[in-house]
């Protein structure tokens, strides 16, 4: 089993829908590091690093020639720091100005220092969840979405193979009791239900089982934990709040 170094932050609510319909409200939420494009434009993307509150982004796209078998690759860069943004749906964004640098190294080349300069053009990203944005450059609005380059991680049931560390969130529904808890999720089997495939695995250190699933049509994950014959405990969270290093989204404890 893949074990992953994973943090997720839920909210607990009691869900009156059932999961493939529970409306989860966009929660406060980390911008995931990693390459950036989008899928309707393929053949430019921008890589996104994130440290703490700072932001330095490469852009690789191509010159400005009318004739595009004339145009050669170019780079750009930005960096800053990330402001949070509150209100109805957080947000985190970062404003900017584009830097060009040329006249640098190239392969097997002895190293030369590039030059690097402001191009004056205004850079917005505004990260909308973990793992998409909303990009404006001099006006151009693009929408940007973490790259998943590898087959294991788009694969919705794959993608929740991993060692899950959750922290759950009291504070809204019930200030009687301590407000976080955690849990240890380690799921790391395929299985199937129903003729559809699941994620298997269990509670970290005990033989309690967990089994996750995904809704194509809704574009909507579950996590259920079967903590005995009468009570389970269900984590839900649609796709747009799933990233692969968190998730955000609500539990419920019911039974059956």
């Amino acid at each position: 089993m893949r074990i992953r170094n994973l943090c997720i932050v839920a909210s607990v609510a009691l869900l009156l829908a059932g999961a493939g319909t529970a409306e989860v409200p966009t929660q406060a939420f980390l911008p995931e590091s990693g390459f950036y494009w989008n899928p309707d434009q393929p053949g430019r993307g921008y890589a996104i690093e994130i440290q703490d509150r700072s932001l330095f982004m490469t852009a690789y796209v191509y010159s400005e020639e009318s004739n595009p078998a004339n145009r050669a690759p170019l780079w750009f860069s930005a960096a800053g720091l990330v402001s949070r943004q509150g209100g109805s749906q957080v947000t985190y964004r970062l404003t900017s100005e584009l830097a060009y640098s040329a006249e640098g190294q190239c392969l097997n080349c002895p190293y030369v220092a590039p030059v690097t300069e402001n191009t004056g053009r205004n850079l917005s990203i505004t990260f909308t969840s973990p793992i998409t944005a909303s990009m404006v450059i001099d006006g151009e609005a693009i929408d940007l979405v973490r790259f998943w380059y590898s087959n294991s991680i788009s694969s919705p049931v794959f993608a929740m193979f991993g060692q899950w560390m959750v922290v759950t969130d009291y504070t809204d529904v019930d200030t009687s009791t301590l407000p976080f808890d955690g849990d240890l999720l380690e799921v790391g089997f395929l299985g199937s239900a129903d003729g559809q495939e699941t994620a298997e695995g269990f509670r970290g250190g005990t033989a309690i089982p967990v089994v996750g699933t995904y809704s194509e049509p809704d574009d909507f994950y579950v996590l259920v934990v079967a903590e005995n014959t009468n009570r389970y405990l269900a984590y839900y969270f649609p796709g747009i709040q799933f990233g692969t290093a968190h998730f955000y989204g609500l539990a419920e404890r019911f039974t059956p």
